[in-house]
């Protein structure tokens, strides 16, 4: 239906404009459609956590539906929290909230609750906190860098020094499927990360899901030509935030690095 305006100006010699009763009528049938359309409890637009420095994150403006509300509230400009005292080694969670009248960023420590609506999430126990995200701080407390891209990865920025730290498996050769652990670097949210998967011998390696027990299921397969092998992509993550490796021989020597995930929100 197309917005019925309401007259106020045709003179009609007594009177000037629509009479009340159309009046009224044209206006609560505006409102039933307004309050008819109904998006989804899922919905969620923009909000991406964006690294500014060790110490600082920004969440760019958008809009999400808050479950206490039972309505969508809108961010219409980026928010920064700087100057941010964090936990050491431990996962940050992002979760949009109505601070009094205006929308606000909490961060905090607390997991989110179990998925209410598709991936949608918010805080456990509170379901006027909506969940954006998580990030994590290192050994010194400070954020780890990360570029978030379209589609929802997130990319560690890995220095050199720190390369080692992101490595589940070093020169690995098992025939037979075994579980190597993301939970470090992979939020309990995610159900896919991005690795990078590596054979300095032999012909071939497969990585998939944790639980998976056959090879031709696998999501990344590496395998090697005259000198190294090497496969960067996504695979999907298993039980207790797990993949499995599996080599086709015992000269196939593996190494194993996170590089990212996709995040569910």
């Amino acid at each position: 239906m197309a917005q019925q305006i309401i007259d106020t100006v045709t003179d009609h010699g007594t009177y000037k404009g629509d009479p009340a009763k159309i009046s009224f009528t044209k206006a609560n049938e505006n409102f039933s459609e307004l309050y008819g359309f109904k998006v989804s409890k899922g919905y969620i637009e923009g909000l991406t956590i964006e690294y500014v420095s060790p110490n600082s994150i920004r969440v760019t403006a958008g809009a999400a539906y808050i479950p206490s509300l039972d309505r969508v509230l809108e961010m219409s400009s980026a928010i920064t929290k700087s100057g941010l005292s964090l936990t050491a080694s431990a996962w940050h969670r992002v979760y949009l909230h109505l601070n009094g009248s205006t929308p606000d960023i909490e961060i905090a420590t607390t997991a989110p609750a179990a998925p209410y609506n598709g991936t949608a999430r918010t805080k456990a126990g509170d379901s006027s906190r909506r969940y954006l995200g998580a990030f994590k701080t290192d050994s010194s407390g400070a954020i780890i860098g990360f570029d978030s891209l379209p589609g929802g990865l997130r990319l560690y920025r890995i220095s050199s020094a720190s390369f080692g730290n992101f490595q589940i498996l070093n020169g690995g050769t098992s025939t037979s499927p075994v579980d190597l652990d993301c939970s470090a670097y992979i939020p309990a949210t995610s159900q896919l990360g991005y690795f990078q998967l590596q054979i300095n011998a032999g012909s071939l390696t497969n990585m998939m899901p944790s639980g998976v027990t056959a090879s031709a299921v696998a999501d990344l397969v590496v395998t090697r030509g005259a000198s190294i092998g090497l496969c960067v992509g996504a695979c999907r993550i298993g039980n207790a935030q797990k993949v499995a490796y599996q080599a086709n021989d015992t000269s196939s020597t593996t190494y194993v690095w996170i590089k990212g995930y996709y995040e569910d929100r």
